[in-house]
């Protein structure tokens, strides 16, 4: 007897609310404040500089975002880090600044350390100017 299919939602909404989950169990979380700071503007690449794009999968709120920041942060010659939510529930677009031309996705998912288990880079790469 054959298995029925789990349409492909399921898994997106199973993703979404063990998302959501994670960030409500982190003890790190402060109290919400009344209005999260916007990011500023992008400053245009300074000549040595690199820009790197990508999307990572688990960033539901404010403190994944945040948390996720400050281990990327640790990767070599970084200046700027934004994570900016998409309409996927989870997804987010990074975008990484950094003086060193030699950031990659390995590089990245080992800067996570042991947030690697709840967030997934899907993709990063060196933005073509």
């Amino acid at each position: 007897m054959k298995k029925p299919a789990v349409p492909t939602f399921a898994f997106t909404t199973a993703t979404a609310l063990l998302a959501t989950l994670l960030c409500s169990l982190q003890p790190t979380l402060a109290a919400p404040s009344a209005a999260a700071p916007a990011s500023p503007p992008t400053a245009p690449a300074a000549a040595g500089s690199h820009v790197y794009r990508g999307e990572i999968a688990g960033v539901a709120c404010a403190a994944c975002s945040k948390k996720v920041k400050a281990s990327l942060e640790k990767l070599p010659g970084v200046t700027s880090i934004k994570v900016i939510p998409t309409e996927q529930t989870g997804i987010a677009k990074l975008e990484i600044a950094s003086t060193s031309p030699e950031i990659t996705k390995a590089a990245a998912i080992k800067a996570l350390g042991k947030s690697a288990d709840a967030y997934t880079i899907l993709t990063l790469e060196e933005s073509k100017k």
